[in-house]
């Protein structure tokens, strides 16, 4: 499940969680995306390397939801949490920035206490 908030000053953004955006992200019929906050890491066994199941990169998994729902701008997510790591593959910024490099979207890496401040509907990259 996906949350969509749309700010009074217009500003949109769709925050992903942990939801599988390969599956079930859309882009929202009445507005454009301002920002997507998207996870640094793959959304499923598809998309992890050395899976069994791998088909392609988590690079390969994000460009499907950047396509779906044609964000302005992307936030990384869930990179920097201490006890929120999945089947041995640990936080890693390292990994957070090897996505930023290959996305086509302006992104941004935020550490603990930094913030973003954007304008609405300026297109701007984080």
């Amino acid at each position: 499940m996906a949350y969509e908030v749309t700010c009074q000053e217009g500003y949109t953004f769709l925050f992903s969680g942990d939801a599988d955006y390969t599956k079930s992200l859309e882009k929202p019929a009445y507005s454009s995306l301002d920002l997507l906050f998207i996870p640094w890491r793959n959304p499923n066994e598809r998309y992890e390397k050395g899976h069994p199941k791998c088909k392609g990169t988590t690079l390969d998994a994000v460009n499907i939801a950047l396509r779906r729902v044609e964000p302005a701008a992307v936030l990384h997510e869930h990179y920097a949490e201490l006890k929120h790591v999945y089947d041995g593959f640990p936080a890693s910024y390292d990994i957070a920035l090897d996505l930023q490099e290959g996305m086509n979207v302006p992104s941004d890496i935020l550490f603990w206490g930094e913030s973003l401040v954007l304008a609405p509907g300026n297109g701007s990259a984080p």
